[in-house]
């Protein structure tokens, strides 16, 4: 697991991981915000989760630069054949993804559980074929 991180939690559900924004991405400057990402797409390209989900607390300030890289992170997990997803951050982070037309082109649930629950069943879709 990627250690060391102060912007994301990282934890991981079977072959699954769930990448959370902390309280620090408000500080940030997108330097360091690109570097955690980096680690996190290392650990997607080592195979120690096929899939990523990504989390934004409802108070997060994840803005358009922000947003970007995030979806680097979801296009290396689509790219090592896995599925990937947003989930959280409630209607502002909604209307984000819609402003930067992005909402078309990736899963975004409400909460973790529904998350999960839908890449699990996106991921043995894919077994059974």
């Amino acid at each position: 697991m990627a250690k060391h991180l102060t912007l994301f939690e990282v934890r991981q559900f079977d072959d699954t991981i769930c990448a959370s924004l902390t309280e620090a991405v408000r500080k940030t400057i997108s330097r360091e915000f690109s570097l955690e990402a980096n680690l996190i797409r290392a650990q997607i390209a080592r195979n120690k989760g096929k899939n990523l989900i990504i989390r934004i607390p409802e108070s997060s300030q994840a803005g358009p630069e922000h947003v970007r890289s995030l979806v680097r992170l979801l296009r290396e997990a689509r790219d090592h054949g896995g599925a990937a997803a947003f989930c959280g951050g409630g209607e502002a982070f909604q209307q984000l993804l819609g402003r930067l037309k992005l909402s078309r082109q990736w899963a975004w649930y409400p909460s973790l559980e529904q998350a999960v629950a839908a890449i699990r069943n996106t991921a043995s879709e894919q077994r059974i074929r």
